[in-house]
């Protein structure tokens, strides 16, 4: 069996008065475009979101909570670009409310706490593998498409975690089929 059932996002809490939603993807908005928007994070999904939202938005923020993004590359550079991304360092989203049809998102930064006024909060902060809840009795190193389970393989994201690259994925589930028709051919998928 190959499982390559991808990612979902971690668990995400922040304390919520009222009604607010915090979105988990930005095509969740797609319906309805936020002119201000505020995403928790500071991976390539964050910045992905910001670049997606500054092509409507007249402002995007992005909260880090340390003092450098963790994303990396080209997504990077192409944010620096963007006068409609502002980026928050070393700050903690502490929590959100909604007041006449605006959301303010409490936050705390070097001890000072600040209040942003938004229309959307998006929590872009990392993801999982999206494995059945009867896969839990098995060992399982990230990246390696093998598990200490004979014919039980893992590819792409469920395997590598979050990276996003089809082409990582694809190549994992072909070395995951190559073991698996080892596995047929000969009862040893160790190739």
């Amino acid at each position: 069996m190959i499982v390559a059932v991808g990612t979902v996002p971690k668990d995400y809490r922040i304390k919520v008065k009222g009604d607010v939603r915090i979105h988990r993807s930005v095509l969740e908005l797609k319906h309805q475009l936020p002119e201000k928007a505020v995403i928790i994070g500071g991976g390539e999904a964050a910045l992905d979101y910001a670049l997606n939202l500054s092509d409507s938005a007249s402002s995007v923020s992005v909260l880090v909570r340390s003092s450098s993004l963790r994303a990396t590359g080209n997504l990077r550079k192409e944010i620096e670009k963007r006068n409609t991304v502002k980026i928050l360092y070393n700050t903690v989203p502490v929590s959100v409310f909604r007041s006449d049809e605006i959301i303010h998102l409490e936050t705390e930064s070097s001890g000072r706490k600040k209040v942003l006024e938004t229309d959307a909060v998006l929590a872009a902060v990392g993801r999982e593998p999206r494995l059945p809840q009867i896969m839990n009795d098995f060992i399982h190193n990230r990246g390696n498409v093998r598990t200490s389970i004979p014919g039980l393989y893992i590819a792409g994201d469920a395997s590598l975690g979050s990276l996003g690259q089809a082409a990582m994925a694809s190549g994992q589930g072909i070395q995951a089929a190559i073991c698996a028709n080892e596995l047929l051919r000969t009862g040893s998928g160790r190739t």
